[in-house]
């Protein structure tokens, strides 16, 4: 099967996008929502306001006149005008390409959604594809002049090869990508025969690199719900995209339910080892509206606000 082909960003989405900005848990925490606030001085600070001080707060803000007058500690808080830094981590391998609607270019039509909203809320973005390491299909993009090329980027990627999870998370990190957020947009169906435990490893690299972490999990509606699209008691060959190589399956309602119970495993696995490394997990069928998807369920991931 090939990768679909069409629209990555319809006119009407971008519309509904411009609203919208990324979010960074690891920078709002605790600040004034919606703000990216530092606690800090120069000529790109603008005063914001005041909150009690908390013990691990900077000292060096705390406003000394409030609290000889009214005997309160009180922090004084400033915004920047500091662009975040998105980083896309996109899985284009062969187990990607299948499905209806396709896993492959559902994932770009993610990435396309989410690269508009960075960019058009002045962001830095860069956007890497998965393999056997983290390769970059773009420059580091910044600003609504640059939307054409994050576009450009996604729709010249191919599904291809395989996606080694634990040494491209391992590579990505050794580039040392600027602090910032980090989504993973990946069906998480990864050959771990030769090598286990790639999901964890992988993960635990992405988090000791201090990113906001988001994994989402896209799988198409013929692996979610297989017996509704005409696959049981029959008998099928089935062949691996990656390695080529094929077994031969007999589809009885006993099979089709351990394929079910073993599908479900995986993905509360991926849920629990992203959330276990400070993460946020996402899993979504390919024949949710992307509309939908992003105007409700990534906000709801707080990755989009």
């Amino acid at each position: 099967m090939q990768a679909a082909t069409g629209q990555l960003l319809p006119r009407s989405l971008m519309a509904r996008l411009d609203g919208l900005d990324v979010l960074s848990r690891k920078i709002l925490t605790g600040k004034l929502r919606g703000e990216r606030v530092a606690h800090g001085r120069g000529a790109s600070l603008e005063f914001e306001g005041f909150r009690d001080y908390a013990p691990g707060d900077d000292p060096r803000f705390i406003d000394w006149n409030i609290l000889a007058r009214l005997d309160r500690l009180l922090l004084k808080l400033f915004t920047q005008d500091e662009d975040l830094q998105i980083h896309l981590l996109l899985d284009q391998s062969k187990s990607c390409d299948w499905g209806q609607p396709n896993k492959a270019f559902f994932l770009r039509q993610i990435a396309a959604a989410v690269s508009y909203v960075a960019l058009v809320n002045h962001h830095r973005l860069k956007i890497w594809k998965m393999s056997d390491r983290a390769t970059p299909c773009s420059r580091i993009l910044h600003g609504r002049r640059d939307i054409a090329s994050a576009i450009a980027a996604l729709q010249s990627l191919q599904p291809q090869g395989t996606c080694d999870f634990a040494p491209c998370c391992r590579h990505w990190v050794a580039s040392k990508p600027h602090r910032g957020v980090c989504v993973v947009l990946s069906d998480f169906l990864f050959d771990e025969s030769h090598e286990p435990g790639g999901l964890e490893r992988g993960l635990a690299f992405l988090r000791a690199a201090g990113r906001d972490l988001h994994c989402i999990q896209a799988l198409s509606p013929q692996e979610l719900h297989p017996l509704a699209h005409g696959f049981g008691d029959a008998t099928l060959l089935l062949i691996d995209l990656e390695s080529a190589s094929s077994r031969e399956l007999n589809l009885t309602p006993q099979a089709i339910s351990q394929y079910q119970v073993n599908l479900r495993s995986l993905c509360q696995k991926v849920q629990r080892e992203t959330q276990r490394n400070h993460g946020s997990y996402l899993l979504v069928s390919t024949a949710d509206p992307v509309e939908r998807l992003v105007l409700d369920a990534m906000r709801r991931q707080n990755l989009l606000g």
